[in-house]
């Protein structure tokens, strides 16, 4: 890549399943720090082009830059170890674990290490673990089983998850999908607070307009596989075509 602070930078990206051109062409960079939100109706791509970026999709053309080199194509754990973590839109962590557990395994995974080196847990691998589920706001219910946690709790879980595969980019696909007001202003705050004080560059899908516009400092609009439009929020709410296209809509 030839600029350095390019993070992620993809050319004439393209997915397609049939005759359904999921991802269609799509042109995108994201600079190191960036906090991006990703929008756009159903159907526009965006969890699409998520797959492709993390690998579990090869493109059918085009190519993916991430921290200068390319990675379009390869597998997805691959992917990840190079420094790229994802959550998905449906809530993925292993219910019959504690919460600590859910984060130590992802912690030993990402760096090559067997689930029966979890007995030997290291100090300094604890407090590393420890670390992610305060920053998280989980430490408290650091014993409790997963799968009796809330909603938020999961999906603020999740982002505890991904922080234990050492990211350099978050995507994070409808981190807010099905809260309450009050789980969903947790969640922005910690999306903020890991972006601010972490400078992690993170991408998000967001089905909630004002969430999106609330959060990141900079807005992707997706349509029919394509980047409708970019910029920042302001720049998108001032753009006509996006106004009378999708503000107005529901995902």
């Amino acid at each position: 890549m030839a600029n350095n602070n390019n993070l992620l930078e993809i050319k004439d990206l393209k997915l397609s399943f049939g005759n359904v051109r999921a991802v269609d062409g799509v042109n995108l960079t994201v600079k190191k720090g960036d906090l991006t939100g990703v929008i756009g109706p159903n159907g526009a791509g965006k969890t699409s082009l998520f797959n492709v970026i993390t690998g579990y999709y090869p493109p059918d053309q085009g190519s993916i830059f991430f921290n200068g080199h390319e990675i379009g194509g390869s597998p997805s754990h691959k992917i990840a170890r190079s420094g790229i973590a994802r959550s998905f839109q449906i809530t993925n962590i292993f219910p019959t674990l504690t919460t600590f557990e859910n984060v130590q395994i992802a912690y030993l995974v990402i760096r090559g290490k067997s689930f029966n080196t979890v007995s030997g847990f290291r100090k300094l691998d604890r407090d590393s673990v420890e670390e992610i589920m305060e920053t998280v706001g989980l430490k408290e219910k650091a014993n409790t089983l997963a799968g009796f946690l809330s909603h938020g709790d999961q999906r603020t879980l999740e982002i505890g998850i991904t922080l234990a595969c050492k990211p350099k980019l978050l995507l994070l696909d409808e981190p807010t999908s099905g809260m309450s007001s009050w789980e969903t202003n947790m969640v922005t705050d910690l999306i903020e607070k890991i972006s601010r004080e972490m400078g992690i560059t993170i991408m998000f899908v967001e089905h909630d307009m004002k969430v999106a516009f609330s959060v990141a400092r900079n807005i992707v609009v997706m349509h029919q596989g394509q980047v409708f439009a970019q910029g920042t929020p302001e720049d998108i709410r001032s753009n006509q075509e996006v106004r009378k296209i999708y503000l107005g809509e529901e995902e």
